[in-house]
């Protein structure tokens, strides 16, 4: 048996959907019904046609389509949340797969499943957690997390031990750095693609920011100043002129 989350839509608004019709779903609509795509190749190519998306991201999405369709088999466990609630929901897949357009909001792929129980957030170990936490909108669940899933389902509760409560503090810890690591090269990722003007427009915003009057140079002769900042706006206090240099990072 294999173990899946699939999200609820963002902050699981899709989670009394899922229940109230024993299905799980996914969107991409415009795609249709997936089943009408005899491969992943044909699938790849009317995702091209109707999604103005990166390569990244593209193939993203249709390895989560390919595995929702195909992947997924017959007694599988799926899993969904609901963020309000903290709660899972924790369900069998029963291997039917249907398209029905409205059933729930704009996601027409559905899979349906005989409902399990629900676990709340809080009775799950904290790598279980960790691990519940990508915001992919599909994606396999290890061993691991599902042992505890149905421990827990089965009134397993777990109690932290001091080792455990060490091991939380660390996991949260390397976790925090992790996505500030993630955020902080997406970040330059993202500066480093900007135009000369974007660059200009970005220090001037920032400078702002910090409590300079900021405004970026006409275009022609600026003598090599793009951004003009003072604290003052006049010009009369200095740093009075800010050269600009593309290579911040």
């Amino acid at each position: 048996m294999k173990g899946w989350m699939i999200r609820a839509g963002s902050s699981g608004i899709l989670f009394d959907d899922f229940v109230r019709e024993s299905a799980v779903a996914i969107g991409w609509s415009k795609l249709g019904d997936i089943r009408a795509y005899t491969n992943k190749d044909e699938l790849t190519q009317a995702y091209i046609e109707n999604f103005d998306e990166k390569p990244g991201k593209r193939a993203g999405a249709v390895a989560m389509l390919d595995k929702f369709l195909n992947v997924i088999q017959k007694g599988d466990l799926l899993v969904s949340y609901n963020a309000e609630l903290r709660k899972y929901l924790a369900a069998e897949d029963l291997g039917e797969f249907r398209y029905e357009e409205g059933l729930i909001g704009d996601y027409p792929q559905l899979r349906s499943f005989k409902l399990k129980g629900y676990i709340n957030r809080d009775d799950l170990k904290q790598k279980t957690k960790n691990s519940l936490g990508s915001t992919l909108t599909l994606f396999t669940l290890n061993d691991e997390t599902i042992h505890d899933l149905l421990a827990v389902l089965e009134g397993k509760t777990n109690t932290p031990t001091v080792i455990e409560d060490t091991e939380i503090e660390d996991d949260t810890a390397q976790l925090k750095d992790n996505t500030v690591d993630q955020s902080l090269e997406l970040i330059k990722d993202k500066i480093n693609k900007l135009s000369p003007d974007d660059m200009e427009e970005l220090v001037a915003t920032v400078l702002r920011a910090m409590g300079f009057k900021a405004k970026v140079s006409p275009k022609g002769a600026d003598r090599n100043v793009d951004v003009f900042a003072s604290p003052d706006g006049l010009g009369l206090t200095s740093p009075r002129k800010l050269p600009w240099t593309p290579n911040l990072i």
